[in-house]
């Protein structure tokens, strides 16, 4: 198996310390042999993709090879990255450049199944078509961003006669909220305002439900971005953190360098 530059460990190390683990590391192939860390490490991206309960922590090879084996038919073949036999043994015996290489391609399949998960659109909702001649009544609908679409659909599925006895009280009162423009070929073109409840059609609903739907597609996708970009602070953070804690190990050496030419020149 080849090697791995050292600036691509010292980057993968530092991503690993960020990961909030059980237990503390000390040797990481030693660590990570029994796969219940590499469960934790998935579990930290992915919640609802590892089980772990799965991958008790052991000192015996035969119960590390199977942590192995469960992880690699339940987990990693979700996340296309499925390993062979020859890469489980060397992984639960300890191999330093096996775990190391696993981990660091482990790293991209989480960045890249995020990245897929981030900008894949959601499937739309279907509705059933009720009759030509049913309207539904619609109070004080919210199309911000902020909308709540669970409420809203909750709402939609209220049964049949609750619908009637609101179209029914709604009719009784003076349109206020709608405007209905005849044109040329005698269609309507509805518009809602901020007012009393009203009646519009099932078109008009089911284009501010679409609306509603892609609007809450984008805040998902900006959410994923934002969590990234915190992501790729703390990183940063970690990594200036450790740079100072070298630059202050150097400088007792430099002044005892200097301190001891001055000695000589005396």
């Amino acid at each position: 198996m080849s090697g791995i530059e050292q600036d691509t460990l010292v980057n993968l190390y530092d991503w690993l310390d960020t990961i909030p683990f059980s237990r503390q590391k000390k040797n990481l192939a030693r660590d990570f042999s029994d796969g219940t860390l590499a469960a934790e490490l998935i579990k930290y991206f992915f919640s609802g993709m590892v089980d772990l309960h799965n991958y008790p922590s052991s000192h015996s090879l035969e119960q590390k090879r199977i942590n192995w084996s469960t992880l690699n038919h339940r987990v990693l073949k979700k996340l296309d990255f499925p390993i062979s036999d020859a890469t489980i043994l060397e992984l639960a015996s300890a191999k330093r450049e096996a775990t190391e290489y696993f981990l660091n391609t482990l790293r991209g399949k989480i960045d890249a199944h995020l990245k897929k998960k981030s900008v894949q659109p959601k499937r739309k909702k279907d509705v059933s078509q009720p009759q030509s001649d049913v309207k539904i009544n619609i109070s004080a609908i919210d199309i911000s961003r902020n909308a709540d679409i669970t409420t809203f659909n909750a709402n939609f599925n209220a049964s049949s006669s609750e619908k009637i006895k609101r179209t029914e009280s709604a009719s009784m009162q003076k349109s206020k909220s709608v405007d209905r423009v005849d044109t040329g070929d005698k269609k309507k073109v509805w518009s809602l305002k901020d007012s009393v409840s009203d009646t519009v059609p099932r078109d008009v609903y089911e284009q501010k439900v679409q609306e509603l739907l892609e609007r809450d597609e984008i805040i998902q996708v900006l959410k994923a971005r934002i969590q990234r970009l915190e992501y790729m602070l703390h990183f940063k953070d970690i990594t200036i953190a450790r740079q100072q804690h070298l630059l202050e190990q150097l400088k007792p050496n430099n002044d005892e360098k200097g301190h001891s030419k001055k000695l000589t020149s005396r």
